[in-house]
């Protein structure tokens, strides 16, 4: 099999190269060193300028181009690409003079911009490309116009590159690079390029209000696509949307439990978020009915108006929410809800605010409809830091997602909390993703949701499930509430993909929420006994330190106290104490805390903390 080779023919400029490295590494779906790509750079910074050449007279950088392609062509690699856009002007000469391909970053920017519908862009680039036209004929062929600065602003673009990102000074270049792409917006430019790679490196997806269009980044992704289409002829490579995504921490640490358990280890499961009490009797007799009533086939796909009815009288009683039938829908797990809320909103570029530490599904989530999300670390006690939250909001700030009780934390936000983020939030119509799933489990304090809060009602998808509140993780069962329009949105998703919730739990879902209060009061009671007991011990052990949850069944302790990273750390405690439980990088880069669940047995929580106690001394 041949291995896709990539070769970077660099040096225009040379920290362009090294960013083009840096986001191929990046791009690539590798899990070790040994997935990477192989990258041949031949940084060349000897070459003479390309916009010198083209518009006064100056040396040609063709036969140097050409001889360092040569070069990573007997160096082996299988096609080349060219961190500096001006340079493309010489692409067909160059071609002409190599046996290997030459991807043509201009092209596939201007292919990527037709796939997104663009009508009108703005460009911002050196005199070189502006005047040859480089984009300018790309993009026409797509059907979209191109706006360049005026003959002013253009000279000030070239100061911006030459003599000051050139030179090293990036924050002078980025203050006259936005300034002059504002210029181009007020112009009617639905997106701006950067044109010129040194432009990548100040302006940043965020920094204005229309998408920023970066091609060195299109180039990387291009040339990942490339590199593993070559090493697989004749195979289906994977779409960018699963490559961009990374497989779940939390899974992860269940296969290395199951190698320990292999050697004849008894592990404790500290890891798993749900419940270990059976699903109350009265639900699985409901299910049960159902089925042999003949109640098997397919629902709304909304979900059957039976239990939509008690969801929206549980959000009457419980949260003070009016929500008619047609703002639910019900959805197969909490997850699918959340899944479907942000697809449903985020577009490529969009930015979604998340309070760090945070449950490990929504990067991902966030990522696979192409949005950016921005992590706003919490305080201390993991509350929420609404100055903070506040100042992350930018241009592109779409959506806020928001998890009280929280996973990983059991932080619980306060009332007066949320009503100042509310201001904030209803002030620039940001929307929320409220995940209640912890709801019920609470042992100070009292839930209350965003969405009852003044001017929230019509920003906020509530979602929320049964896994947690009624031990059903297994019965995948979650809902939403919330605007009209994208409940609707949300319900497509959900039609063309998994068509509806099982009939026969939804039935007997209805009956979680009407018949067992005192179930749910009693798991909630043993809970807070474990949670007052793990925190009791987990204190006495010298190199942790813990804030006490107030809801959910985690705790979060701080371990920089041992000297070790939370992998670090989680491995010792896996293979010498036989304990499992979550590094805390997982949630967001908290590398110095772990997650501890005490959804387990009294019994089995005495014997880990048992264990811990001896292992830390």
């Amino acid at each position: 099999m041949k291995e896709g080779i990539i070769g970077i023919l660099g040096g225009m400029g040379p920290e362009a190269t090294a960013e083009l490295f840096f986001r191929i590494i990046k791009a690539t779906p590798a899990k070790k060193d040994q997935d990477h790509l192989r990258i041949i750079i031949d940084n060349n910074p000897k070459i003479p300028d390309r916009t010198a050449a083209i518009l006064h007279g100056g040396p040609s950088p063709l036969p140097m181009m050409i001889e360092t392609a040569k070069n990573l062509e007997r160096a082996g690699a299988s096609f080349l690409i060219i961190p500096c856009n001006t340079s493309h002007y010489y692409i067909n000469e160059l071609q002409k003079e190599i046996g290997i391909p030459v991807v043509n970053m201009i092209e596939v920017t201007a292919s990527r911009l037709k796939r997104k519908n663009f009508k009108k862009v703005g460009i911002l680039a050196t005199n070189g490309t502006v005047k040859t036209g480089l984009y300018q004929n790309a993009l026409r062929k797509k059907g979209i116009e191109v706006i360049v600065p005026q003959e002013d602003l253009q000279k000030e673009v070239m100061n911006a590159i030459y003599d000051h990102i050139k030179a090293g000074d990036l924050d002078a270049g980025r203050k006259i690079v936005l300034r002059i792409a504002n210029e181009l917006i007020k112009q009617g430019a639905e997106a701006v390029i950067c044109g010129c790679t040194e432009i990548s490196l100040v302006l940043k997806e965020g920094d204005i209000s229309v998408p920023v269009v970066d091609p060195l980044q299109i180039l990387a992704e291009e040339a990942v696509k490339l590199a593993f289409e070559m090493s697989n002829p004749g195979k289906n490579v994977l779409s960018s949307v699963v490559r961009r995504i990374k497989e779940s921490a939390t899974m992860k640490t269940l296969e290395k439990a199951k190698e320990v358990e292999k050697k004849g280890i008894k592990v404790i499961y500290l890891s798993i978020g749900e419940p270990d009490f059976d699903t109350p009797e009265n639900v699985m007799e409901a299910a049960f009915d159902a089925m042999k009533s003949g109640f098997t086939h397919y629902t709304s796909s909304q979900g059957i108006l039976e239990l939509r009815e008690a969801i929206s009288e549980k959000f009457k009683e419980d949260n003070g929410l009016d929500y008619d039938l047609e703002s639910i829908i019900v959805t197969p797990g909490t997850k699918f809800a959340v899944f479907e809320a942000i697809m449903a909103l985020v577009e490529d570029g969009d930015e979604v605010i998340v309070p760090a530490p945070y449950w490990v599904s929504y990067k991902e989530i966030v990522k696979a409809a192409g949005g950016k999300l921005k992590a706003v670390p919490t305080k201390e006690d993991f509350s929420l830091d609404i100055e903070e939250i506040a100042s992350s909001i930018g241009p592109r700030t779409k959506v806020l997602i928001l998890n009280t009780p929280n996973n990983p934390t059991g932080a619980v936000c306060d009332e007066k909390s949320l009503r100042e983020l509310a201001e904030i939030l209803s002030e620039k119509k940001i929307y929320v993703i409220s995940d209640e799933i912890y709801e019920k489990l609470i042992y100070e304090g009292k839930h209350i949701s965003i969405a009852s809060m003044d001017g929230m009602e019509n920003l906020t998808i509530v979602v929320n499930g049964f896994s947690k509140s009624y031990a059903m993780t297994g019965w995948r069962l979650g809902y939403a509430a919330g605007p009209k329009e994208i409940i609707s949105a949300m319900n497509k998703i959900q039609q063309h993909s998994i068509s509806c919730a099982p009939a026969f739990i939804q039935k007997a879902a209805v009956t979680a929420l009407k018949s067992t209060t005192e179930f749910v009061k009693e798991m909630v009671k043993e809970f807070k006994r474990r949670r007052d007991f793990i925190v009791e011990r987990i204190s006495k052990i010298p190199s942790f330190n813990l804030v006490k949850p107030k809801g959910a069944f985690y705790v979060f302790p701080d371990i920089s106290g041992t000297g070790m990273s939370s992998s670090q750390l989680a491995e010792a405690m896996l293979y010498k104490a036989g304990v499992l439980v979550t590094p805390g990088k997982a949630f967001g880069g908290y590398d110095n805390h772990i997650r501890i669940s005490f959804a387990n047995s009294m019994e089995n929580l005495k014997e880990a903390m048992d264990r811990l106690e001896k292992l830390f001394g």
